[in-house]
């Protein structure tokens, strides 16, 4: 079970944050430019830590970084992004989909 999460560097958790209360979603992708004129793209996993704390946890495939997202959802007993949302009520229709009060 994953409670906390901290730097790779870092002996002990000096700052733990909670993953059952923070926010999960998926971050754009970063294309980052090598000295040899090459380039990599990242995959982050945004976590967003109440009350104002936002960390990113990059990879370097789009597959290990949905592998972290499901896990960590799962960890939250989630099974997809939308379950963190209580969705209230129905607002209307959008151009592509149903537009919810969350």
């Amino acid at each position: 079970m994953i409670l906390f999460y901290r730097r790779v560097e870092d002996e002990n958790a000096v700052q733990s944050h909670p993953i059952s209360k923070s926010h999960l979603r998926l971050a754009k992708p970063l294309k980052v430019d090598n000295e040899s004129s090459t380039s990599e793209v990242f995959y982050p996993v945004q976590v967003d830590v109440p009350p104002d704390r936002t960390r990113l946890l990059y990879f370097q495939t789009h597959e290990l970084q949905q592998e972290c997202l499901s896990m960590l959802l799962a960890q939250q007993g989630f099974e997809n992004r939308l379950d963190q949302y209580d969705l209230v009520e129905k607002l209307g229709d959008g151009a592509f989909s149903q537009v919810m009060l969350a």
